[in-house]
């Protein structure tokens, strides 16, 4: 494996925050969400999955 320069060495230390926060702040509350979607969930308490009814109802 070749040694990575100044340049490619301060790429990385950029990016790699940028995607850490991205996924973070972006990603996972889309995944969340749509698994929420997929449930009663009236965000508190518990919550049961009903699977497509939501989407049933919504149409």
């Amino acid at each position: 494996m070749k040694k990575m320069n100044d340049r490619e060495r301060t790429y990385l230390f950029m990016t790699l925050p940028i995607l850490a926060l991205f996924f973070c702040f972006n990603t996972l509350p889309l995944m969340k969400g749509f698994v929420y979607s997929f449930t009663n969930f009236k965000g508190y308490g518990s919550f049961d999955w009903v699977g497509l009814r939501n989407y049933i109802d919504l149409f």
